[in-house]
């Protein structure tokens, strides 16, 4: 990539994905000098609102989509006496 500004936010948003997050080396095809480059560019147009931040619930986990408030909730280790037993039982 020739020139990397901050404020070619046209340019910066091909090395963004959808959800906010910086595109890695290997999607974006760039060395590791203009990948920082690109990186540092882009938090600086985060910073004076060029690009959006990620937001947090919009990446989500792999496997954690079907989790939902009908889950039962858990307690704490052990029986509910709380911290770790030792394998004794103790009356």
């Amino acid at each position: 990539m020739a020139q990397i500004d901050h404020l070619h936010v046209d340019t910066l948003r091909a090395l963004v994905t959808e959800k906010g997050k910086i595109r890695s080396r290997r999607a974006t095809g760039l060395n590791a000098r203009d990948q920082n480059r690109a990186a540092r560019a882009v938090k600086q147009a985060r910073e004076l609102a060029l690009l959006p931040y990620p937001h947090p619930r919009m990446i989500a986990m792999p496997g954690r989509e079907d989790r939902g408030e009908d889950r039962p909730e858990r307690g704490g280790r052990g029986g509910g006496r709380g911290g770790y037993g030792g394998g004794r039982d103790r009356d």
